[in-house]
């Protein structure tokens, strides 16, 4: 990018665009169906100019300045899926409706279950399809007064009765400002700085309890001198920076779990965790919109620290141009996914009169949700990195005029950049095919009581493990020592005649495979854990909405987010699947050339 200086005299702009329906016409079909229609509007301003301060500075041609500013509105009416909501009656546990519309949407008491032959379960049908008040979760109650009323008319039973588009709304405003001063006629430095914001609340339906914002910010800064040593030598320096901060957060953050009917014990569990988990739990309806949020909470912040200084030295027929470059990659990131935990509701608990019997075209499963035992679910403990990349460069060039016809552009350029380097080593290294495996005694006693003709008991092996980054003696860095990145670059410009040129070029470049394209694998690093409402077919139950996790979470589970010490390669909780990174890398290399006549 690059941003122009201010002058001594004052010059200024401003704009403003607006697509509007007024003036724009839309689809044709969105039109006739009445839905609402996309905006944009984009408006902005600059001015730039000296800094007159006479008793510093003189005067004239020595200081200036330049800003800039720009922002933007837009509205994306973008279609959302045809779901189902429920009926007004429903909310209150009444599916008395439903049995008009035949025997099959019956809705079974989750209470009756009782086991029968053949290791079956029966349950009794409930009556009227009516669950009595009190049977009704206090947590279900209450969330179940979130859901949007239906929009369409849908099908008898509620099935596609409603639909909203995804609403997406951005605001975006960016400020660029640089300052420009002249030291003395040999000296010369500018600083700039940029701030970027965007926010996009988008999804938002069913009293935000669907709906997250998508953000993103940009922030730089830059510093840059220039000194004249001498006619036919001057050095250029520089530092920049530049952050990107992208991410999304679901607008049932820190959503109070207490006036929703979750109980305490479910709140001090999600908080040992991490408080950043506390959100209203993902809740998925079999055939009923979900709640709980599109977007889990994410977030990946990128720093790029570069500093540089450039020579440029003219001798004779020679311009020639050298200097050094180093630059710092940073990526911190998180994503929290279904933070809370995802509670699943089906027809497990209210199909019947047998527990595989069909399940209900709908209704079922929002009773069961009333009743407020979950089929299934899962609590998950993401993990989180901070890695880092260096690479350091060198380069010379020189554009050699050879004669009035010919010119020769050589030059050269070394980088030598670092692996990547994960800040608390949570990172998978590599694979040991050789080592010892935990698990190798209890593998062999199993395959001793049924073995293969062509693998004795007595030979059966099953080595290896994953290797982590700093532990037992492994390096930190999740590959070797970079490689020696030589590019050479030869081009020439020839003139066979005053209106014939020929123009070449041969190059080497090499892709970078630091934070920018590689990133940790941190198999191992996450724990999941899984919901279990009953554990004898709904005799009883062990779970319910209002405290979904109070068996099933574990002292190893809250404490996921600590890093892991792994004292052996095979020892990574959850590692039933891996990709690793391996021992060495070849660099992708890029080879151009081409030519070119003008005449």
């Amino acid at each position: 990018m690059s941003l122009k200086s201010g002058t001594n005299a004052f010059h200024g702009q401003d704009y403003y665009f607006m697509q509007n329906p007024l003036f724009t016409a839309d689809k044709f079909f969105r039109l006739a169906a009445g839905k609402p229609q996309f905006r944009l509007y984009r408006w902005g301003d600059s001015i730039s100019g000296p800094i007159r301060i006479p008793k510093l500075y003189g005067g004239r041609n020595k200081t200036f300045f330049m800003y800039g500013y720009e922002g933007i509105w837009s509205f994306d009416p973008s279609p959302w899926m045809v779901e189902a909501v429920p009926f007004a009656a429903q909310r209150t546990g009444d599916f008395s409706a439903l049995l008009a519309q035949g025997s099959r949407y019956q809705i079974f008491d989750p209470y009756s279950t009782v086991a029968t032959a053949n290791g079956r379960f029966s349950r009794s049908p409930l009556p009227n399809n009516i669950i009595p008040a009190g049977c009704i979760n206090p947590a279900a109650r209450n969330i179940i007064s979130l859901f949007d009323t239906p929009n369409l008319p849908g099908t008898l039973d509620g099935t596609n009765n409603y639909s909203k588009g995804k609403n997406a709304q951005d605001t975006y405003w960016n400020h660029a400002v640089r300052v420009d001063h002249n030291i003395s006629a040999k000296q010369r430095f500018c600083v700039r700085t940029n701030f970027t914001d965007l926010q996009r609340p988008e999804n938002v339906r069913h009293s935000n309890a669907v709906g997250d914002n998508f953000y993103r910010y940009n922030k730089g800064f830059g510093f840059d001198h220039v000194d004249t040593l001498s006619p036919t030598l001057f050095v250029n320096s520089r530092y920049t920076l530049t952050r990107f901060i992208t991410g999304f957060t679901p607008f049932q953050q820190d959503w109070n779990l207490a006036a929703t009917g979750f109980s305490a014990e479910f709140t001090r569990q999600i908080n040992a965790v991490d408080p950043r988990y506390v959100k209203l739990p993902n809740i998925g309806i079999t055939g009923y919109s979900s709640l709980g949020g599109v977007n889990s909470r994410n977030n990946t912040t990128t720093d790029i620290h570069e500093a540089a200084a450039n020579l440029t030295h003219i001798v004779g027929a020679h311009s020639l141009r050298y200097g050094f470059a180093y630059r710092t990659y940073l990526r911190n990131t998180f994503n929290l996914g279904n933070s809370s935990g995802l509670l699943n509701f089906d027809t497990t608990w209210t199909r019947g009169p047998l527990d595989t019997s069909a399940a209900a075209p709908m209704g079922q499963s929002l009773a069961q949700f009333l009743y407020g035992l979950p089929g299934g679910g899962n609590f998950p403990i993401s993990g989180s990195y901070a890695e880092i990349s260096k690479v350091p460069a060198l380069y010379i060039q020189d554009d050699w005029k050879v004669n009035r016809k010919l010119t020769l552009s050589l030059g050269l350029r070394y980088e030598r950049p670092s692996p990547v380097v994960e800040r608390f080593d949570r990172s998978v290294r590599n694979f040991d095919f050789s080592s010892a495996n935990s698990i190798q005694a209890q593998a062999q006693a199993n395959y001793a009581l049924n073995p293969i003709p062509q693998v004795l008991a007595g030979q059966f092996r099953v080595p290896g493990g994953l290797t982590f980054a700093g532990v037992n003696g492994q390096p930190r860095e999740l590959w070797k020592t970079s490689q020696n990145l030589v590019m050479p670059r030869i081009g020439f410009a020839l003139s066979l005649t005053p209106k014939t040129v020929v123009r070449g070029g041969y190059g080497i470049f090499f892709d970078a495979l630091g934070v920018t394209n590689v990133h940790v694998n941190q198999t191992g690093f996450s724990q999941n854990t899984d919901l279990v409402a009953s554990f004898n077919n709904g005799l009883s139950y062990v779970a319910s909405l209002s405290n979904p996790f109070q068996l099933q979470f574990r002292a190893e589970a809250i404490n996921a987010m600590n890093h892991p010490q792994f004292t052996a390669p095979n020892t990574a909780p959850n590692s039933t699947a891996f990709g690793t990174v391996t021992g060495e890398f070849a660099w992708p290399r890029v080879i151009q050339f081409g030519l070119k006549v003008l005449f």
